[in-house]
C-alpha cells in the first residue's frame, strides 16, 4: 500500500521513462517467440521436402538399377545365343569338312570304279575334260576318223549277250553319227569364218 503521493508520481515518472525500454523488450519477446516458431516449422517442412527427395532419389536410382539389370541380362542372353550359334557354325564347318575330305578320298580311291554316291564329282570333272578336248580336237573333214580316245566313264560298255542290233541298225548309226561329225565341221568352220570377220573389222 502506497501511503505517500510522491511514491506514486515517482512510479509514474519512472514508468513513463522506461516505457519504451519495456515496449522493446517485449516486442523482442513476442518476435523471438514468432521467429522461433516459424523456423521450427520451416525445419519441419525442409526436413520433411528433404526426406520426400531423397525417397524420389532412391527410387529413381532404384530404376535405373533394375533397368540396367534388366539391359545387362538381355544383352548376357543376347550374347550367349550368339556365342552358341557361332559354335554350333564352327562345329557344322569343321565336321562338314571332315566329311568333304573323306568323301573326297572315297572318292579318288574309287575314281575308276562304276558310279556311285563318292566318285561323282571326279567322273564329272572326268568327262568335263573329254569334252573340251573334244571341241579342241574335232575332226577336219567328214572322212577324218580320228577322235580323241575318251577316258572309262565315258565308254559305254556293249556285250553281245547285252545288246543285239541288226545290219540295217547299224548303218542307221553310222549315218547318225556322221552327220553329228558334219554338223560339228559346219559349226566350227562357221564359227571360224565368224571370228575372221570379227577380226577383219576391228583391224
Amino acid at each position: 500500500m502506497i501511503k505517500n503521493p510522491q511514491t506514486v508520481f515517482e512510479i509514474e515518472n519512472r514508468f513513463q521513462a522506461s516505457k519504451h525500454t519495456l515496449a522493446t523488450i517485449i516486442q523482442s519477446l513476442w518476435r523471438g517467440y514468432i521467429a522461433r516458431k516459424r523456423y521450427t516449422r520451416t525445419k519441419a517442412l525442409v526436413i520433411c521436402c528433404q526426406r520426400l527427395a531423397r525417397q524420389r532419389l532412391r527410387y529413381r536410382r532404384s530404376m535405373k538399377l533394375r533397368a540396367f539389370n534388366a539391359v545387362t541380362q538381355k544383352i548376357v542372353f543376347v550374347q550367349k545365343n550368339i556365342r552358341r550359334l557361332l559354335a554350333v557354325r564352327a562345329y557344322n564347318r569343321t565336321r562338314n569338312a571332315g566329311l568333304t575330305i573323306i568323301n573326297f578320298v572315297k572318292g579318288f580311291l574309287s575314281r575308276n570304279d562304276p558310279p556311285n554316291a563318292y566318285n561323282g564329282r571326279f567322273l564329272v570333272y572326268k568327262q568335263t575334260k573329254y569334252l573340251i578336248e573334244l571341241s579342241g580336237a574335232l575332226p577336219k573333214s567328214l572322212i577324218d576318223d580320228c577322235w580323241p580316245n575318251p577316258p572309262n566313264c565315258c565308254v559305254e560298255v556293249i556285250t553281245k549277250s547285252t545288246v543285239k542290233i541288226s545290219y540295217r541298225e547299224f548303218l542307221y548309226i553310222m549315218n547318225e553319227i556322221y552327220l553329228f561329225k558334219g554338223i560339228c565341221l559346219l559349226k566350227g568352220l562357221a564359227s571360224r569364218l565368224v571370228i575372221k570377220n570379227i577380226s577383219s573389222k576391228f583391224s
